[in-house]
C-alpha cells in the first residue's frame, strides 16, 4: 500500500448509506455480512449506525426521513485526514468547492461520546466529500 506523499496518515473512514429503514439495512450489514456495528447516535430526526467492515473500513448508515428515494443512496465518502484543515485548503485549491468548511462536532453516541474534527467539499461532479479526524 502507498502512503500519500503528500498529507501522511490520510486514508479511507468511511463511506455514508441513506436508507430507506435503518433497522432493516442494520440488520442485513450485521447479520448477511457480518459487520460489527460500532458508534451510533441520533442527530434530531436522523439516526446514524456505523458498522465497522471488519478491517476497519466502515459504513455509515443514516436514516433517510425525506421519503424521495425507494433505494438506498450513497451520500458522501470520508477520508482519514491527520490535518483536515490542511486537506481541506488543498482540495479548494485544487478546484473543490467549500461545503462545510472545518470545525468540530461532538457527538451524545454510543458505547461513548464521540468528537471529530470534520470538514465537507463537493469534488468535481459534486460528489460530497468529508475529511475526517477522532479527537
Amino acid at each position: 500500500m502507498a502512503e500519500n506523499k503528500k498529507f501522511p496518515g490520510m486514508g479511507f473512514h468511511h463511506i455514508n448509506l441513506k436508507a430507506t429503514d435503518l433497522d432493516r439495512s442494520v440488520a442485513f450489514y450485521r447479520d448477511a455480512l457480518g459487520m460489527t456495528p460500532s458508534y451510533s447516535w441520533q442527530n434530531g430526526d436522523v439516526r446514524v449506525q456505523m458498522m465497522d467492515l471488519g478491517d476497519g473500513g466502515i459504513i455509515e448508515i443514516a436514516s433517510d426521513n425525506s421519503g424521495q428515494s425507494d433505494n438506498g443512496v450513497w451520500n458522501h465518502f470520508a477520508i482519514w485526514a491527520d490535518d483536515v484543515d490542511a486537506a481541506y485548503e488543498a482540495a479548494i485549491a485544487g478546484g473543490a468547492e467549500s461545503m462545510t468548511p472545518p470545525k468540530e462536532v461532538a457527538f451524545d453516541a454510543h458505547p461513548a461520546p464521540l468528537k471529530l474534527r470534520i470538514a465537507f467539499v463537493y469534488g468535481p461532479d459534486r460528489e460530497q466529500i468529508e475529511f475526517f479526524k477522532i479527537l
